[in-house]
């Protein structure tokens, strides 16, 4: 995929290039920003999703007007954990609300507040490492197992990233959908804006492959459905931008902008 903005095209050039010059290492977490904000901004070329287009990117050598979908804003305390998230959906119809984080050595509770102004609220256990009861994880903090009321999730990890994802029937164990997770080496993974579901892959993600045996009814043939992901980056280093195509969506792109605030 080829794109460009007026300084984007520039930017992915240089990073293709440090990619391909430099050795693959484990990238650790950037540890020269404690983040007090994290904003992640989807825009589309869908008209449906996106009401106001006005910016312009060039993508697989298409002129294409992009627009705001929806938005989500991260607030974390000096544990770098999420105390209060802020989102808004637009297209089809306006949505917004927030969500506040509570912790208590045990407990986690969840407050959401919805469009309306109604207040819901969720409480989940938390173990001694401050991680969801109802997972398994490794010795590094990534979950291996997670169990609900209908599914099994196992995740297989490799060199601290999450290489594959299987969900199965929790009755009869017939495989539901299969994951399978492909890393730029080189570049740390974003903010993990859930640390109590465990850490993040290590690496940053450029391609998932999605294998859905529902939609196959059981057969041994999938649907499948490929994201790829191509990013320019700020002059920390940090993710700003990312180019997501689909395999099976011609005509349909997304954009996701990263904002950051340090302390």
């Amino acid at each position: 995929m080829n794109f460009s903005t007026p300084v984007a095209f520039r930017l992915v050039l240089l990073s293709l290039c440090l990619d391909a010059c430099t050795p693959h290492f484990p990238a650790q977490e950037n540890t020269a920003c404690s983040l007090a904000n994290f904003r992640i901004i989807n825009k589309t070329t869908d008209p449906l999703l996106a009401k106001v287009r006005e910016e312009t990117v060039v993508i697989d050598g298409q002129s294409l007007k992009i627009g705001e979908s929806s938005r989500i804003a991260y607030t974390f305390d000096q544990q770098n954990r999420p105390v209060e998230d802020v989102y808004s959906a637009y297209g089809f119809s306006d949505y917004n609300g927030s969500e506040t984080y509570e912790y208590s050595p045990n407990l986690l509770t969840v407050k959401t507040k919805n469009a309306t102004g109604v207040v819901s609220e969720v409480t989940f256990p938390l173990n001694d490492r401050g991680l969801l009861v109802s997972a398994k994880y490794n010795a590094d903090g990534l979950a291996t197992e997670e169990v609900s009321d209908s599914y099994r999730i196992t995740y297989t990890i490799e060199n601290g990233n999450v290489v594959r994802k299987e969900t199965r029937d929790l009755l009869n164990n017939a495989l539901y959908g299969v994951v399978v997770y492909e890393y730029d080496l080189n570049r740390a993974n974003l903010p993990n804006v859930a640390p109590h579901k465990g850490k993040k892959s290590r690496n940053l993600p450029v391609k998932e492959t999605y294998l859905n045996y529902a939609v196959a009814n059981g057969g041994p043939t999938p649907t499948t459905i490929v994201y790829q992901y191509t990013y320019t980056f700020d002059s920390s280093g940090r993710p700003s931008r990312r180019y997501n195509t689909v395999s099976g969506s011609p005509g349909k792109y997304e954009v996701v902008d990263f904002e950051y605030t340090c302390r």
